[in-house]
């Protein structure tokens, strides 16, 4: 037989012959087992059972297998032992306690929701706040521009008047220069105040 072959020295010739064909030889030939595990979960999965829970599913189907096992299919012919009856004392309580923890895993669920909704309502309130602050940003921004106009202006019309030595237009063109840089350091002072605290939120 070629996998009885050895070498020179006593060394299996091909030894990862041998396991391949091993590791063929224990793969199954039908799908029967599987078949009859659906049909099984069918029986224990009817119409009126479809909301039961993974782990009510698989104690049912464990006691589908233990009957099988123990019984011969039968339930009258399984033996009661020790291990059984405090097993059945117990279900009460391990129920109990599954039910505990799943209200626990219902409420942290619930509370993170809740933390969700709120970090989403802050965080729409600070683009909120964002684009306002953008949008005043950009109004002052124009009111600047709109200031520095208005001081080159009357700073030329003020040289225009001293050289022509017109007083009364002089007094008028240092007067806007004067509202004129009043208004643009109270919109720096805006402009600082909404940058930083665009800052904040950035």
């Amino acid at each position: 037989m070629t996998l009885s072959l050895t070498t020179s020295f006593g060394l299996p010739k091909y030894p990862t012959l041998s396991k391949i064909v091993k590791n063929i030889l224990i793969i199954s030939h039908g799908n029967s087992d599987v078949e009859r595990g659906f049909s099984i979960n069918e029986h224990i999965i009817t119409e009126n059972r479809t909301l039961l829970s993974l782990s009510s599913i698989n104690g049912l189907r464990s006691t589908w297998d233990a009957i099988k096992f123990y019984g011969a299919g039968s339930p009258h012919r399984v033996p009661i032992k020790i291990d059984m009856i405090r097993a059945v004392q117990k279900s009460k309580s391990v129920y109990n306690q599954e039910q505990l923890s799943l209200k626990s895993l219902a409420d942290r669920e619930k509370e993170q929701s809740e933390k969700h909704e709120h970090t989403n309502e802050e965080m729409k309130k600070l683009i909120d706040r964002e684009n306002q602050l953008l949008s005043k940003q950009k109004g002052l921004h124009d009111k600047q521009k709109k200031a520095q106009l208005l001081v080159g202006e009357s700073r030329q019309r003020l040289d225009n008047a001293l050289k022509k030595a017109d007083i009364i237009n002089a007094q008028a063109a240092n007067a806007l220069i004067g509202a004129g840089d009043e208004q643009g350091k109270l919109i720096s002072d805006e402009l600082f105040k909404i940058t930083d605290e665009l800052s904040k939120i950035q």
